[in-house]
């Protein structure tokens, strides 16, 4: 079967300042195509910042959108066209992609991680601890599960109408009801997840960490479903830390 990284793309107005969150609340850098976009990695899964004046979308800053890297592109868009949805190859300028159209009618792009185009790869150690844990909001119980899966993804715990992680190791998708969700920023671009994480480690020496580094320490909170760190981040966007 062919494996798929989970990423995140984030578009932002201050890259340096971004990058330096990320890695306060416990992502390495990794990557790098120049002054225009950074690969941060955790344990599990990528985040991929990137300049929102370079966007060909014009993304503002804090859209966040679903993608990752494959390494069997053609074997992707084979099962993801058998499971009956709208899947194609194309070779972009800057790597080999398959592109789908999900449940939400919205088009998710997969890179091929054989193609680095140009990037710089860097020195950093990613945390085992932290995994990037993104939100994709759908009916937890409707069809966007059947699409997670199709990706490749498997289903953590019993479906539910409020929220239903998806994982191959490599980075998670969790699917979370609509209800109360607040609007993200381009959305209508297409892909739009909010952007977070998970971890073993302590969420007080995160808190420390990012208070240290100059960033807001933000909250931790404790409730039925267990504990996270709640702060926002420097595109002014929610930040959600979850104690694994």
């Amino acid at each position: 079967m062919t494996t798929l990284t989970l990423a995140a793309i984030r578009f932002t107005d201050d890259l340096s300042t971004m990058q330096r969150f990320l890695e306060a609340a416990g992502l390495a850098t990794i990557g790098s195509w120049g002054a225009g976009m950074s690969v941060l990695a955790a344990g599990e899964g990528q985040v991929w910042l990137h300049t929102a004046a370079t966007s060909d979308q014009g993304a503002p800053a804090g859209c966040t959108q679903l993608t990752g890297t494959v390494d069997d592109p053609d074997a992707l868009r084979e099962r993801l066209t058998a499971a009956g949805y709208d899947a194609t190859i194309v070779d972009e300028a800057y790597a080999r992609t398959v592109e789908v159209v999900d449940p939400l009618g919205e088009r998710i792009v997969l890179n091929d991680n054989a193609d680095s185009y140009g990037s710089r790869a860097l020195p950093g150690s990613p945390d085992p601890a932290t995994v990037v844990s993104m939100c994709r909001f759908a009916d937890p119980e409707g069809p966007y599960g059947a699409f997670a899966e199709a990706l490749g993804l498997e289903r953590q715990g019993d479906l539910n109408r409020w929220y239903v992680p998806y994982t191959a190791g490599r980075g998670t998708l969790g699917v979370h009801t609509t209800e109360g969700a607040a609007p993200l920023p381009g959305a209508e671009l297409g892909g739009g997840v909010s952007l977070g994480l998970t971890t073993t480690r302590p969420l007080a020496e995160i808190q420390t960490r990012l208070a240290e580094a100059g960033f807001d320490g933000g909250t931790i909170v404790t409730g039925e479903f267990g504990s996270h760190l709640e702060t926002v981040d420097p595109d002014g966007q929610p930040f959600l830390i979850h104690a694994a």
